[in-house]
């Protein structure tokens, strides 16, 4: 899927008629990372296959991070490790109230090392510190206090048509 997104993010940026990009979830969930056994899978067989998956990861956020459009992550439910970084890797960023944000590979001994850039930058080091550390989830509403997303709102089919101007 990282390299679909990818994909689909080079094309975008080549077509002028295209000024936004909406990402979201399709179901209950926005998005919930990795797949971790895929992963520790790459990581022990080394080298290779271990920087490919995360060069992957990391171009792909940095397109979205870089582009000449304007992304918006509408976080439709829980977001897990790397779905966080793809969420806060956009401009804006728009949750349902009931949103919250794990960074599940925490309670795996792993580090959020790719993610890591976007969580704190947003975040902010305390908040950020605390949920590297813990791994608890992290509701909407204290990210929404911390500055750190757009708007709230009660369901997801609210946010595209959303008519209140952003902050």
């Amino acid at each position: 899927m990282i390299s679909q997104l990818k994909h689909a993010f080079e094309q975008f940026e080549k077509e002028p008629t295209i000024s936004r990009i909406l990402i979201s979830g399709s179901g209950k969930f926005f998005c919930v990372g990795m797949d971790l056994a895929a992963a520790a899978s790459a990581a022990s067989k080394g080298g290779d296959a271990s920087s490919t998956l995360l060069e992957g990861l990391t171009s792909l956020f940095e397109a979205i991070e870089n582009s000449t459009k304007v992304t918006i992550a509408v976080i439709n439910g829980p977001a897990f490790g790397g779905g966080i970084g793809l969420a806060f890797s956009c401009d804006l960023i728009i949750c349902v109230k009931s949103a919250t944000f794990t960074l599940f590979e925490v309670k795996l001994g792993l580090c959020p090392a790719v993610i890591s850039e976007y969580v704190i930058r947003e975040w902010g080091s305390s908040l950020a510190r605390e949920a590297m550390l813990t791994a608890r989830p992290v509701h909407a509403a204290e990210l929404q206090a911390q500055g750190a997303t757009s708007l709230l709102v009660d369901r997801p089919e609210n946010a595209t048509r959303c008519r209140k101007p952003f902050p």
